[in-house]
């Protein structure tokens, strides 16, 4: 029986092979894109999901006043909390970077190092290659993971090997830090996890000073987490967090602790959380990951709807075979069972080829994605292509079965112009979901892209071309020596040092008097930053290092409190700034224009540059300012200056045009995403209204002669064949309107500064589909009109 309904489904596709051809390549297509997207979704919902109990752990973010969230926090935190009873475990590490090895000549760069207690292990569920892992509780003793090992030792038995650790970033004032031996080699951190490291360094030895001091100072030095054994205490423990930290921060120099606020935030929310400071990696948008998992399953609805749509347009042919059956007695089942095949084998070569579509499309892929390394030969790819084979068949097996089989046996073998038109109108409904569905991302497509480019070509309100930013590869006293000869290459413009770059996550503070409390962001930079960024100063009030240099809106804020004669003399009746190393009065030294100090997701807020000479105070960065066109040959002279101060350190170098546009990197891969899936969606629909206006000029071949013959000209009969298309396609429009108005005013509000929702965007992205469509289905009809009337009767 089986084998008699499989050999039928084959009959059925070769008798007519051109609308199972549109079926397979339009699903085969689609069936990629959707398996594409979902294991991409797969992937970022299954972030942190390998950590146990993972479901009952936090990680602690601060922030003072109502600044920006850092991913750290107090590192007393890490102690105080092992003592409370809701806590099931805690570790506190501290995450640096550019981590400089040495094994007598052989020096080794390592991009991420963690310096970790004795539980971060445990809590991470990492594995031990080799050695134990309680080992990194003594002092000077360092775990590798392989990959490290075997770019220090090669093939070597690491364990018992010393190395030489001579710098990384993230601890100040370190140099040369020591000897460190090498007692385990540990699995890294899966891909999927929010951070990554490719050593582990202990706390005790060396680091101990360096680890232990920042628990008695009110600064954001260490990443705190914490497992509960209830989940619902999070609440409570929140609350009790700034009481904790008394024994250890009351003391302190900087703010009063009611000014912090510290939050549990839950494990499986860190991936999905943009804006907080010193991420080490990049967060992703629920919202865009959901967006692409939505057009995933739109485009396959798209396909189905095509394939369904096919399966009616030929009416006659199967609905004649599905009559006789119900005249001999066949129920649902029966009818299920003569179309299960047809649709199984065409389903099944959809789904094959998708896969050598993924197989061909790997490079692209990964290339697209980002930080995804694409493979087609991954459980999770083959799961989604079973699971959409199975379902996908099942769908449609059981839709076209239920269409025939709610039907008469006398309707199914009745034949007339009645029933075509019916089985049209069926028709009709699907087209509209399918053109609505394209407009909607055609509308996304063009919006997402004018907002791109509204944030990246607007005017920052500084100076950003051909400024080049250079950390300091070590800290020494001779930032200025590097200064002053760097200043002098031919091609410089203007070089300063800053300890924050326009880039750099910026730091708040509070200006505070009685009631009145004034929160800023600042960065710190020397006087000739403002040069090199081409800042301008509206007022001078008083010697520019000797106090803080103030934006416009920072100032139109003060005079809504005190006078610009107060603001000048700062005459603030005892007001004084808080920050978290001391308290100072607040000096106004200068004002400045306003310009964006960040992205254009946030708003131009209150904010300060604080000015700190070279000579009395260490900046971690270069900025220079270069001539156009002598960028690379003054970089080259540059990297020889570095060179003969910082011996066997690697220089690095960023354009600071190109760090402004990564902070759009997620919305520019949304937006080539949107429009390549658009494209994708349009070829699809394309593909089935195609077939849909082909099978339907064959069908009235009869009448496109005989109107021909009665004189009828080609463009008339194109024209009565696009008022019923053209009918479609108005209501997908209406349609979708409202939807994309919704959908691009929840995206934009992930900007403070956006381009207008301009009614001409949506008409434009109806009118690309509507003229999509009316050149397919003018191209058929024009086709068919043009052969000889004779003969369109003859085979009639």
């Amino acid at each position: 029986m089986i084998l008699f309904h499989v050999k039928s489904g084959i009959r059925y596709i070769t008798r007519s092979v051109f609308a199972p051809i549109i079926n397979i390549l339009g699903l085969s297509v689609a069936l990629a894109t959707c398996i594409v997207l979902f294991s991409y979704a797969h992937r970022h919902f299954s972030f942190d999901k390998h950590i146990t109990d993972g479901h009952s752990t936090y990680r602690l973010i601060s922030r003072v006043g109502d600044g920006t969230f850092w991913s750290r926090t107090f590192a007393c935190y890490s102690d105080e909390l092992t003592n409370v009873s809701a806590v099931q475990k805690t570790t506190g590490f501290t995450l640096a970077e550019d981590g400089i090895l040495q094994n007598k000549n052989h020096v080794v760069k390592v991009k991420d190092v963690a310096v970790v207690d004795t539980h971060f292990i445990e809590f991470f569920s990492l594995q031990m290659h080799v050695g134990d892992a309680k080992a990194i509780d003594e002092p000077n003793v360092v775990f590798l993971t392989p990959e490290t090992a075997d770019k220090m030792f090669g093939s070597q038995n690491v364990l018992g090997k010393r190395l030489f650790i001579r710098k990384f970033m993230g601890f100040s004032g370190i140099d040369t830090i020591g000897h460190f031996t090498v007692r385990g080699v540990v699995s890294p951190n899966p891909e999927t996890t929010h951070f990554r490291f490719d050593m582990l360094v202990s706390q005790k030895g060396n680091l101990k000073r360096l680890t232990q001091a920042p628990k008695k100072l009110k600064v954001f030095a260490s990443n705190v987490y914490v497992k509960l054994y209830d989940p619902t205490a999070k609440n409570r423990l929140e609350d009790s967090l700034t009481a904790l930290a008394q024994s250890y921060l009351t003391d302190a120099h900087g703010p009063p602790l009611s000014a912090f606020e510290t939050k549990l935030q839950a494990l499986y929310d860190i991936h999905f959380t943009s804006g907080l400071n010193f991420e080490q990696k990049e967060s992703v948008s629920r919202l865009n990951v959901l967006v692409l998992l939505g057009i995933g399953v739109i485009i396959v609805i798209i396909a189905l709807i095509n394939f369904i749509n096919m399966y009616l347009a030929r009416l006659q042919q199967r609905s004649r075979a599905a009559g006789v059956l119900k005249v001999h007695g066949a129920g649902l089942k029966g009818i299920w069972l003569q179309v299960l095949p047809e649709i199984f084998m065409q389903v099944l070569l959809s789904t094959l080829l998708a896969m050598l579509y993924l197989a061909l499309a790997e490079p692209y892929v990964t290339k697209v994605f980002e930080q995804w390394h694409f493979t087609v030969w991954n459980f999770h790819i083959i799961l989604y292509a079973c699971l959409f084979l199975f379902s996908i068949t099942f769908i449609a097996s059981i839709a076209l079965s239920y269409y025939y089989g709610r039907k008469s046996a006398l309707n199914l073998l009745k034949k007339g112009r009645g029933k075509e038109q019916t089985q049209m109108n069926q028709s009709a409904g699907m087209v509209v979901f399918q053109f609505a569905a394209v407009i909607v991302l055609l509308i996304a497509m063009f919006f997402i892209h004018r907002q791109l480019n509204f944030v990246q070509t607007k005017d920052l309100g500084y100076d950003t071309d051909n400024v080049v930013v250079l950390p300091f590869p070590d800290r020494n006293t001779q930032g200025t020596v590097v200064l002053d000869e760097v200043s002098n290459i031919p091609g410089v413009v203007s070089a300063s040092t800053v300890d924050h770059h326009p880039m750099h996550p910026y730091q708040n503070i509070n200006f505070s008097l009685q009631a009145t409390n004034f929160s800023f962001n600042f960065r710190t930079v020397d006087i000739d930053a403002l040069q090199t960024l081409g800042i301008e100063l509206i007022h001078a009030f008083d010697d520019l290092e000797k106090g803080w240099i103030i934006n416009q809106t920072f100032y139109k804020n003060l005079q809504q409190t005190f006078s610009h004669d107060q603001i000048a003399m700062s005459k603030f009746t005892s007001a004084e700034t808080t920050r978290d190393d001391s308290s100072e009065p607040f000096v106004v030294s200068a004002v400045m224009n306003d310009f964006h100090y960040a992205s254009l997701h946030s708003p131009i807020e209150n904010f300060a540059f604080r000015i700190r000479s070279p000579k009395t105070h260490f900046n971690r960065f270069l900025l220079l300012q270069i001539h156009p066109g002598q960028t690379k040959r003054v970089i080259e002279d540059i990297k020889k200056v570095m060179t003969l101060f910082y011996p066997d350190l690697p220089v690095e170098y960023h354009m600071l045009d190109d760090m402004i546009q990564s902070a759009y990197k997620p919305e520019q891969r949304l937006s080539i995403l949107i429009s390549s899936f658009s494209a994708i969606a349009v070829v699809i629909a394309v593909m089935g209204l195609l077939g849909l206006s082909l099978l339907m000029t064959r069908r009235r071949t009869k009448e496109i002669g005989i109107r021909k013959v009665n004189g009828a000209s080609v463009w008339q009969l194109v024209i009565m064949f696009n008022k019923e298309f053209l009918r479609w396609i108005l209501l997908a429009f209406i349609t979708a309107v409202p939807i994309a108005l919704f959908a691009m005013r929840s995206w934009l509000e992930n900007f403070a500064y956006k381009t207008p929702l301009h009614w001409w965007v949506f008409g434009m992205g109806g009118a690309l589909a509507l003229m999509i469509a009316l050149l397919t289905v003018s191209v058929q009809v024009w086709i068919a009109a043009r052969f000889n009337p004779v003969q369109a009767l003859r085979d009639e």
